[in-house]
């Protein structure tokens, strides 16, 4: 019988450490805005105007094509960005970055002095960047508001 109760113990004490040991769910850190933004490049899907998918027609324009499906947009852990493809004038588009707003908007600085714009995070995960951002349209000077959606 004493070994019995020898063996139960230990049986029990064998089974209960794994149970009581440390919880790899405890160290669990979600990833930074940082991290999530920088982790690597982001591919344009689409280009929304007050809830209406546009890609199609903007990237149909005859005179000024913007197809967002060509983007690639890179922003880099020293501050620095890179934007190309087709309708990005001039291709790469590059310059510097910074969060502001609590990290709820970027601000992109391009290379020539007042070229600097302010972009909202509508969403960031992983794998998805929507960006709100006003887009002008230079010949008749009219501005709209958009969002740009990438994914990686």
């Amino acid at each position: 019988m004493r070994r019995f109760k020898h063996l139960f113990f230990l049986l029990l004490v064998i089974t209960l450490v794994p149970m009581t040991s440390c919880d790899d769910d405890d160290d669990d850190v979600e990833p930074s805005r940082m991290d999530l933004l920088t982790a690597g490049e982001w591919s344009g899907f689409a280009i929304f105007v007050n809830g209406a998918d546009v890609t199609d027609f903007l990237a149909s324009d005859e005179d000024e094509p913007i197809d967002v499906r060509t983007w690639k947009l890179k922003f880099n852990n020293d501050g620095t960005y890179t934007i190309r493809g087709d309708g990005v004038d001039p291709s790469p588009l590059q310059g510097e970055w910074e969060f502001t707003n609590n990290e709820q908007a970027i601000i992109l600085e391009g290379d020539s002095p007042g070229d600097t714009q302010t972009v909202e995070i509508n969403k960031l995960t992983s794998s998805e960047l929507f960006l709100n951002m006003t887009l002008e349209d230079e010949d008749s000077g009219t501005s709209i508001d958009g969002e740009i959606r990438f994914r990686r």
